[in-house]
């Protein structure tokens, strides 16, 4: 079941008219459920630093490597993934300064 919309946003380094080095972004609009991070992965995770917020189980063929996701307007980075057997992808999601 696809209960969410998330926004994948891939950054690449293009230089501007003069040579500078400018962030790129490109965002993909895709359907995924989204969950609440289980208590084993919030402390697992907590305790390297991180604060997990939420796990996005969605069909891996829509996952390109992005390492950042906006959702309901708030941007996470994606700090682990998960490829599942039954052609879908889990990725976890953290908040942390900069992103």
């Amino acid at each position: 079941m696809r209960d969410g919309i998330i926004n994948l946003i891939s950054i690449v380094a293009v230089e501007d008219e003069i040579g500078n080095p400018i962030e790129q972004e490109t965002l993909k609009e895709v359907y995924c459920t989204i969950e609440s991070i289980s208590q084993t992965e919030y402390l697992q995770v907590f305790l390297s630093g991180l604060k997990p917020q939420l796990k996005i189980t969605m069909c891996w063929f829509d996952y390109s490597d992005e390492t950042v996701a906006e959702y309901n307007e708030k941007r996470y980075s994606i700090y682990r993934t998960y490829l599942r057997n039954d052609e879908r992808i889990e990725l976890y999601l953290t908040t942390k300064a900069g992103v």
